[in-house]
Parts: C-alpha cells; structure tokens; sequence
C-alpha cells in the first residue's frame, strides 16, 4: 500500500493515525467526519489517512452502543 499512497503510508500506519485523530472525539463527532466516496475530506485528517474509512467510522459507531 506505500507505494500506492500518495502519503507514503502503509495501511496500518493510516489506521494508527485514524486512531489518533477520533481519541477524545464524540461518537457524533466521528460520525460526522466529512467523507468522499468512503474517503476522508477533512484536510487535518487527509494529510495522514487517505484510505477508505467509511467502514471504520460505521465500527466505532457499533461499539459506542456496547460501551459502558
């Protein structure tokens, strides 16, 4: 995937810098990432994540409501 990146990063990479930017954020506020076509749109997150996260935000989603 590095070399497909226009980033230089490896999935697991993007996936960490995922994990990075929701620490502390809402569930609303994860969901309400703004994405183009399953891809991020926020440049904050787009300069280190441009993987699809579309299914990403959807298990964040699904665990907030195992959460206690």
């Amino acid at each position: 995937m590095k070399a497909a990146s226009p980033i230089g990063k490896e999935w697991f990479e993007q996936s960490e810098a995922f994990s990075k930017y929701i620490k502390g954020k809402t569930v609303s506020d994860v969901t309400g990432i703004s994405l183009q076509g399953g891809y991020p749109a926020d440049e904050d997150l787009t300069a280190t994540v441009t993987m699809k996260i579309g299914d990403f935000i959807k298990v964040v989603e699904e665990a907030s409501k195992y959460a206690k």
